[in-house]
C-alpha cells in the first residue's frame, strides 16, 4: 500500500469523509483533522483526487451491470433520471448501455 492509500485509510479511521468535485477535495468533519493532516491531504491532494474517482467509476459500472441485468427496471422516474445522470460521467460502452436500458424501461 502506498502512502496516499494510507493517508485515506487515516482519514476513513479518524471517521473524515474525503469527496472529490472536480479538482476541488472536500474534507468533512474538518474538527476530526489535525494540522498535520491537512497538510499530508494537501500534498497529496490530486493523487488523492484520482484514487477516490477511480473508486467511484467502479460503483458506477457495478451499477451499470445491475441496470443492464434489470434490477432496476421498477425503480421509480427520480431514480431512473439520477441514474442517467451519474452513469453519464462515465461515458464507457458499459454505461452507453444501461442508459439505454433505462431510456427503454422508461418508454415502456
Amino acid at each position: 500500500m502506498n502512502q496516499t492509500q494510507t493517508l485515506i485509510q487515516e482519514c476513513e479511521r479518524r471517521g473524515v469523509t474525503l469527496e472529490s468535485r472536480g479538482q476541488m477535495l472536500y474534507v468533512e468533519p474538518e474538527e476530526n483533522t489535525t494540522p498535520e493532516l491537512v497538510e499530508q491531504l494537501r500534498q497529496r491532494k490530486f493523487e488523492i483526487i484520482g484514487i477516490l474517482e477511480a473508486k467511484q467509476r467502479a460503483a458506477w459500472n457495478h451499477v451499470a451491470k445491475q441496470i443492464i441485468l434489470g434490477e432496476f427496471d421498477g425503480c421509480a422516474y427520480a431514480m431512473r433520471r439520477n441514474l442517467i445522470a451519474g452513469l453519464c460521467s462515465l461515458q464507457n460502452p458499459l454505461a452507453l448501455r444501461a442508459i439505454g436500458k433505462l431510456k427503454e424501461v422508461s418508454q415502456r
